[in-house]
């Protein structure tokens, strides 16, 4: 079996997340939310779907424009959301959080 690298986007939300005290998400009952000043997120960390969001996937909604994206370790899809952008909107969170 060939290993895929996990993606930079869900690493870096991973990284995000824990720095706002995200930890054994799979302990919960359903989703881990958090926010930035642009964007809500909510995190599966369960072996089944949450509120229609797959297992091990981070949904993040704009709080202003129509943006959308659900993104799992090793695949995602983004409406109206740039991957670039999202990598370094969340990376400069991380940063201010240290």
């Amino acid at each position: 079996m060939t290993e895929r690298p996990i993606s930079e986007l869900f690493a870096v939300l991973v990284e995000w997340a824990t720095s706002k005290g995200a930890e054994r998400v799979d302990l919960l009952p359903g989703l881990w939310t958090g926010e930035t000043d642009d964007w809500l997120v909510e995190m599966n960390g369960q072996k089944t779907e949450v509120e229609g969001i797959p297992p091990f996937t981070f949904k993040l909604t704009h709080k202003v424009f129509l943006s959308i994206a659900l993104i799992s370790p090793f695949d995602g899809a983004l409406v109206g959301a740039s991957e670039v952008e999202l990598i370094e909107h969340f990376k400069a969170q991380c940063e201010v959080a240290s």
